[in-house]
């Protein structure tokens, strides 16, 4: 395999993914830019590489490793301002919330690799905005590194609302919650809940930067008609 640059194909989520704790998702507006190959290396291919990257720890901030997750942070936020300045009509309200880490911000191993990546996206698009309104308040075991079995209820008991920026929802406007690899759609899942207990009327939906799958497994069909919103 190679690790060459290859652009995202973004797409919807279809009838021919299965996620475990998001069974409805055809109708929730999932979207993803990548496919994330597990089980594989960082030199199976460039989506493997950079999200490998986007995920080294926090820990190892003062190592030479270090500037491969900031470089992977800002690439990635510029393939999503791209999408959303592409396919966002200018008429709509969005709001672009990260789906919040495993770790509180006291945390050593706490990563805001997510919100940075919204962060410096909203900041590429006039009629999208950075809307943080997820925390961590405790800490968890992170799915990716424990291999745990993935509940939404693990994710929901560990998050809530930044009630900081509550007052500054607008009825009406388009919530995405951005996470960086659509796995099983736990994280999602239990974010929208949490979302919805407060908002019920939001029109909640997500994008990710990359899909989990197997190796050996062909993606979707790519549709050239394809739209966002």
């Amino acid at each position: 395999m190679t690790n060459l640059f290859k652009a995202p194909i973004w797409k919807k989520t279809d009838e021919s993914i299965w996620l475990d704790n998001c069974r409805n998702h055809e109708e929730l507006e999932l979207i993803y830019g990548r496919i994330y190959t597990v089980g594989e290396s960082y030199n199976y291919s460039y989506t493997n590489d950079q999200i490998k990257n986007l995920k080294i720890s926090p820990s190892l901030s003062e190592t030479s490793r270090y500037k491969y997750k900031k470089r992977a942070i800002r690439r990635f936020a510029d393939e999503l301002g791209t999408m959303l300045k592409t396919y966002v009509p200018i008429n709509y309200s969005l709001a672009l919330i990260p789906i919040p880490p495993s770790k509180t911000p006291e945390h050593d191993e706490y990563d805001d690799r997510m919100l940075q990546v919204a962060k410096i996206a909203a900041q590429q698009v006039s009629y999208v905005h950075f809307w943080p309104l997820l925390d961590c308040i405790k800490d968890r075991e992170s799915f990716y590194t424990s291999g745990t079995t993935r509940y939404p209820s693990t994710v929901y008991n560990c998050i809530d609302i930044n009630e900081a920026i509550v007052a500054s929802y607008q009825s009406g406007e388009i919530l995405c919650l951005l996470d960086d690899v659509l796995t099983s759609g736990a994280n999602f899942s239990a974010c929208r809940r949490k979302i919805l207990e407060r908002f019920p009327n939001a029109d909640v939906r997500g994008i990710f930067l990359a899909k989990a799958q197997e190796a050996g497994w062909e993606d979707g069909e790519y549709d050239d008609e394809f739209e966002v919103f």
